[in-house]
């Protein structure tokens, strides 16, 4: 529950593409903000990828506020479409959670994700989605849409493809 006259974190949801209208306009209040922001590819049908730098979290930001006396405001800000909650409450956003994607925030502003590198044939495990703690072996990527290629063993081989995120490498027995 949310005490409203303290100063807490809030993830607030901005029309996408204005992240950084939203995050000007609030700063102007003045509300601390973060829009953590990451480097990913950008895919082009008749071009080379080339590597953009857009919201880590499209559509939202931070801000870090009295909801007492600055929700109303905020809400109301150009670019903003609400603040995260249930109702008329807003849910806070633990100090941690901040705190550590301010930790991972490289020299130039951007978080640093660190991309997990599997090989042909690595065993890997499924760790979330349907097939959550199947086991399989790597067959592929397809980095255009962030997901591999998993030849499920249980399936006598099946081949499914799973979000690159879902996957980790199975402990060597």
């Amino acid at each position: 529950m949310t005490t409203s006259d303290e100063i807490q974190w809030f993830a607030i949801q901005a029309r996408t593409g204005a992240e950084a209208v939203a995050e000007s306009n609030l700063r102007a209040l003045p509300i601390e903000t973060l829009l953590p922001l990451a480097r990913r590819p950008v895919h082009h049908a008749t071009r080379r990828p080339r590597m953009a730098v857009r919201p880590l979290f499209p559509g939202y930001l931070f801000g870090r506020f009295c909801a007492a006396g600055s929700l109303r405001a905020v809400s109301y800000s150009r670019g903003v479409l609400r603040v995260v909650g249930g109702g008329d409450q807003p849910w806070s956003v633990d100090d941690a959670i901040v705190a550590d994607i301010r930790d991972r925030l490289g020299p130039e502003g951007c978080v640093e994700i660190g991309e997990r590198p599997f090989r042909v044939g690595d065993s890997v495990h499924i760790t979330a989605g349907p097939l959550s703690g199947w086991a399989g072996i790597f067959d592929c990527e397809l980095s255009h849409a962030q997901r591999d290629v998993v030849l499920i063993e249980t399936l006598q081989q099946g081949r499914v493809l799973v979000r690159r995120d879902s996957l980790e490498l199975s402990e060597a027995a």
